[in-house]
């Protein structure tokens, strides 16, 4: 299995996101909770931290459908074996790290 992606990547490049969409550990959360791997990794991204929202995240959606179900992750509720599992598979940066641009 190749390395996993950096989340950094997913909005930027399209071989990153399929490859983290298709990641083992984000199915199996996923399948766990009953929602897509799209919303498991847009909850993930938007959870608050410290009682806040500090993260925008602006996901593409071409179809009404896709967009309903990006904004059904606003709903989603992550328990902590959930996050603690996300947060093993891709762990934060250690050090500030800039976006890629495409």
């Amino acid at each position: 299995m190749p390395t996993p992606p950096s989340v950094r990547l997913a909005a930027t490049d399209r071989e990153a996101a399929r490859d983290l969409l298709g990641h083992p550990e984000v199915a199996e959360v996923a399948a766990g909770l009953g929602i897509t791997p799209t919303q498991l990794l847009l909850a993930w991204a938007i959870r608050p931290l410290d009682g806040n929202r500090d993260v925008i995240v602006i996901p593409k959606a071409t179809r009404l459908a896709h967009v309903e179900q990006n904004a059904a992750a606003l709903s989603v509720e992550l328990d902590a074996e959930s996050l603690a599992r996300l947060d093993a598979a891709f762990p934060a940066p250690h050090r500030k790290t800039p976006l890629d641009i495409v």
